[in-house]
């Protein structure tokens, strides 16, 4: 699939929601790390950028890169 100005357009308008979500999960999962007395060397928490996300549905030829891309947070 090739770089779109839609495609770009809307990468960046869902990307607050995924940043607001990789949050949220990173809240959730510390907080029950913590609780249970996990010990954890180091977690990542991240969305993808948007050079990342072209590679991937690129490469995986997603028809629907939005609905079919399970790791952009």
């Amino acid at each position: 699939m090739n770089d779109t100005l839609e495609q770009r357009k809307t990468f960046q308008e869902l990307k607050p929601k995924y940043e607001k979500l990789v949050d949220l999960a990173a809240v959730i999962l510390n907080s029950a790390i913590e609780k249970n007395n996990i010990k954890v060397h180091s977690i990542k928490f991240r969305v993808k950028d948007y050079t990342s996300f072209l590679e991937k549905i690129e490469r995986k030829q997603y028809n629907d890169p939005f609905k079919e891309c399970t790791d952009i947070a």
